[in-house]
């Protein structure tokens, strides 16, 4: 079942996948303190909630299931792997 608090989104830099919740902002009046910890698009700045750099070559596509549980990565050099996001571990590999 898809999360209906959170929005979640995979992005790739080079052999790193970072996996993010974006939250909305709470209050108006947080960012009317002058909280910089909100950025200008409605969304909360902080750490990714997953990172995994355990590939051979440059992630060139990503592919996060909607309940947010596992993800797919391809890289360059053709090899597609399927992670489980909450214990980090590959559970599948295919080679090209």
């Amino acid at each position: 079942m898809p999360h209906k608090n959170s929005e979640m989104l995979a992005t790739a830099t080079s052999i790193r996948v970072d996996i993010w919740r974006l939250q909305q902002k709470k209050q108006k009046a947080e960012e009317e303190k002058g909280d910089d910890s909100f950025s200008d698009d409605g969304f909360d700045q902080q750490e990714p909630l997953h990172s995994f750099s355990r590939f051979d070559d440059a992630v060139t596509a990503i592919k996060l299931r909607e309940d947010g549980q596992v993800f797919l990565a391809g890289d360059k050099l053709g090899t597609i792997a399927l992670y489980e996001l909450n214990q980090k571990i590959k559970l599948r590999e295919y080679k090209n």
